[in-house]
């Protein structure tokens, strides 16, 4: 194991390891525009599921709600509110045209509830 970065993870006969990036997004970009980068990766990696032949499914959503919920932290501070609301929007159409059948793990039924329901 890299003593550098100790903590490793195997998965499929590959070992992923985490570290905390110092020049990341998450400690970078405080209160900056580039804090809606990560939702942008979100939608992209969204958009080529069909490429993949990656199929939604529960997990996946859950996934994707916890995911959600993470961007909305890191863009949420970011004005005007229309920026907010414009992923939220991108958000909907994403999930109702994918997801529409499915309602994620118990923890993240608000942002299923408010996603399906519109409801900024």
């Amino acid at each position: 194991m890299d003593q550098k970065w100790p903590i490793g993870y195997t998965l499929n006969e590959q070992t992923y390891k985490y570290r905390l990036n110092q020049k990341g997004l998450n400690l970078n970009s405080k209160q900056t525009p580039n804090r809606v980068d990560s939702f942008w990766v979100t939608i992209q990696i969204l958009s080529e599921l069909d490429k993949f032949g990656i199929e939604p499914s529960e997990s996946l959503y859950t996934s994707l709600l916890q995911q959600v919920g993470m961007n909305f932290k890191r863009t949420f501070p970011l004005k005007p509110r229309a920026i907010q609301y414009a992923c939220f929007r991108i958000l909907i159409d994403i999930v109702n045209k994918k997801f529409g059948d499915y309602s994620g793990a118990l923890p993240y039924q608000h942002l299923d509830t408010a996603l399906k329901n519109k409801k900024f």
